[in-house]
C-alpha cells in the first residue's frame, strides 16, 4: 500500500505571497462583480491594503531563513527577502504613481504634454 506523506508548510514565510494571490483574486471579483462607480477605488483600497499587508509580512519574518519552506519547492534567503521588499515598495510607488496620474485634472496633464513636446524638440 502506498504511504501518504503530508506536505510541510511553513505558512509564515509564506504569509507574504499568499496573500498577493489572495488580493489578486480579490480584485478579479471586484472588476467582475462591483458597479462601475466604485471599482476604481475599491480597486485602489484592495491593492494598496495587500501590498502593505504583505510587506508587514515579510518584515515580521525577515530574520528567518528556510529552504524548505514549501517541501523545498520555495527557498527564503536573505537574498529573497531583499528581492521580495524591494518589488513590494516599489509596486506601492508605482500604485501611488498611477493614482496621481490618473486623477490629475486636465490642465494638468495638458501642461504634462506640452512640457514632453518642449522637451522632445529641445534634442533636436
Amino acid at each position: 500500500m502506498i504511504e501518504f506523506i503530508s506536505p510541510t508548510l511553513d505558512y509564515a514565510l509564506l504569509a507574504p505571497i499568499m496573500i498577493v494571490l489572495g488580493g489578486a483574486v480579490l480584485g478579479v471579483l471586484i472588476e467582475a462583480f462591483a458597479p462601475r462607480k466604485s471599482r476604481a477605488s475599491s480597486q485602489l483600497f484592495i491593492t494598496l491594503a495587500t501590498l502593505v499587508l504583505s510587506l508587514a509580512a515579510l518584515i515580521r519574518v525577515r530574520d528567518r531563513s528556510s529552504s524548505a519552506a514549501a517541501m523545498e519547492s520555495v527557498t527564503f534567503d536573505g537574498a529573497g527577502m531583499l528581492i521580495q521588499g524591494s518589488i513590494l515598495i516599489i509596486s506601492i510607488i508605482a500604485v501611488f504613481y498611477l493614482q496621481i496620474k490618473r486623477t490629475s485634472p486636465p490642465w494638468h496633464r495638458r501642461f504634462l504634454a506640452q512640457m514632453k513636446n518642449a522637451h522632445r524638440c529641445n534634442k533636436i
